[in-house]
């Protein structure tokens, strides 16, 4: 065989070769430039609202590049905002043992686990996500940020309070951010804190309505009732007519009138305001046990209290004081059998917790 004739086959060859090569890219390329074009548009659906039509995108692209772990991550975050939670953990899983420590994979799981309604192992995986590895700085504040509203919603005040003060001591935080924090710092039963935050929040914008009412609101829960209504009216001048500031004005206004601690209050006065507190603790008890079909068991202290309320003479401190104490014993009662918050109109909470201080 001629060695012209052979050069001459492999050069056909390697020319075959170089053009199956380069036919492999070409395919290769369309791939991903399909699956680009899939999830670009599945995440435009998705900001729009549209999570079913995004999952279907998502899928494909996550199907054509299967090791891509963006899109597997997106195609997560699609089907948790469709619902198909299950599908969801599927996917968030593989990314999370192949990396336990990756903030995105953590935070889109405590998510999940905040739908499934699973607070416990929501929070620890919410912590995972401000301590974990994030691109650069990482969204650590806005991270825990949505950790205290998560705490907020679950009722844990002493968790949120910590959590507050960490976003509080970070960096400078944006207006939008303080009056979260001053907001949360109310929730979770630190209103002094709440009120020097939208005190703050004032002395950069004394029109600011939303911080004179939260203002009110921490006032109020200090029992400070007549600052309230001061801070109130200020926000009801700057927004006009708005029936709600107007609604908490008169409700601040009745938790003045009802207050039976005020030093200078002379004792006749002192002990009506206490009788009406007393007949709010029965009022709430009564409710409380028809809602629970726990009369039966709530009858006896009410008859108790209305028993020795006829035995006391006069009209001074000490008789307040005793009313007092019979309205104390009745509300604890009412939180060992009802366990539901009281309507934010009812005064007797807020009463009971100045007079206990």
């Amino acid at each position: 065989m001629k060695p012209g004739f052979v050069l001459s086959v492999l050069a056909v060859v390697l020319g075959l070769i170089a053009v199956d090569q380069f036919l492999a890219r070409l395919e290769r390329l369309e791939i991903l430039n399909e699956a680009a074009a899939h999830y670009r548009e599945g995440k435009q659906l998705l900001d729009r609202g549209d999570a079913a039509a995004a999952v279907r995108l998502m899928e494909r692209a996550h199907v054509l590049q299967r090791n891509n772990r963006e899109y597997q991550m997106g195609l997560a975050g699609a089907l948790l905002a469709a619902g198909r939670l299950a599908d969801a953990e599927s996917q968030l899983r593989p990314v999370l043992n192949a990396d336990s420590n990756a903030g995105d994979a953590n935070l889109a799981m405590a998510r999940l686990q905040v739908k499934l309604g699973n607070d416990r192992e929501a929070e620890a995986y919410y912590h995972r996500a401000v301590y974990g590895k994030w691109p650069g700085a990482g969204p650590a504040d806005e991270v825990r940020m949505e950790l205290a509203e998560f705490l907020a919603d679950a009722g844990e005040p002493e968790k949120l309070l910590a959590e507050v003060l960490l976003i509080q001591s970070g960096s400078k935080a944006d207006l939008d951010t303080q009056r979260k924090i001053a907001r949360l710092l109310l929730v979770a039963g630190a209103p002094a804190r709440a009120a020097e935050s939208y005190r703050r929040l004032l002395r950069g914008d004394a029109g600011d309505v939303e911080a004179w009412s939260g203002l009110a609101e921490a006032q109020m829960a200090q029992g400070g009732y007549s600052e309230a209504q001061e801070s109130l009216q200020r926000a009801l001048k700057l927004r006009g007519a708005d029936a709600q500031i107007a609604g908490r004005l008169q409700f601040a206004a009745q938790l003045s009138e009802l207050d039976p601690t005020p030093r200078r209050l002379a004792s006749k006065d002192k002990f009506e305001r206490s009788k009406k507190v007393l007949e709010l603790a029965k009022e709430d008890l009564r409710i409380c046990g028809h809602l629970k079909g726990a009369m039966a068991k709530l009858q006896p202290a009410l008859d108790d209290v209305e028993l020795k309320e006829k035995q006391l003479h006069g009209m001074d401190n000490v008789s307040a004081e005793v009313l007092l104490d019979f309205a104390q014993s009745l509300w604890r009662s009412r939180q060992q059998t009802c366990t539901t918050p009281v309507p934010e109109t009812d005064p007797l909470p807020l009463l009971i917790h100045k007079i206990s201080q």
